[in-house]
């Protein structure tokens, strides 16, 4: 699919925001809409591709789609927990904090740290989310299942 800029100029758009929220969230209190945007853009994305591909004549695979997201999303996913693991077992208490880190960072390769972090902390904002060492990955977890239901929507 060839580059929109409009679409790159809001996924510009949206990382100033998220940064800008984590530097500073009283400077820009509602910057976390900026994750909003990325879902959004994720959706348009994933939609064109697959209309471009069935425009070509190229059937829909549920097998084929899962693995193109699979090998695009997991490489940089482990080298992200596997760089930051050992900083956090220097960092964090071995009984609580790294714990939940370490099940929430584990639970985010299957896209479900979303669910776990809200179990474990109450939600994103709960009081002891902050010292998940993995708390972002909750919005990577919440595209892995949107990526899940288009392609099931799309089989039938």
């Amino acid at each position: 699919m060839k580059r929109i800029d409009a679409v790159e100029g809001l996924r510009g758009l949206a990382i100033i925001l998220v940064v800008i929220f984590h530097l500073d969230s009283g400077l820009l209190p509602s910057g976390f809409v900026g994750v909003d945007v990325f879902f959004v853009i994720s959706g348009f994305v994933i939609f064109n591709s697959v209309l471009q591909r069935s425009e070509s004549g190229t059937q829909f695979s549920f097998r084929g789609f899962t693995l193109r997201r699979i090998r695009r999303l997991s490489p940089t996913m482990l080298i992200g927990l596997l760089i930051t693991l050992p900083f956090l077992s220097l960092t964090q208490s071995p009984l609580g904090a790294f714990d939940n880190s370490v099940v929430t960072g584990i639970s985010s390769i299957f896209g479900a740290s979303n669910g776990v972090i809200q179990y474990l902390s109450g939600g994103y904002f709960g009081d002891s989310a902050e010292l998940n060492g993995y708390l972002h990955t909750w919005s990577l977890s919440v595209e892995i299942q949107f990526y899940f239901v288009f392609a099931l929507l799309m089989v039938s």
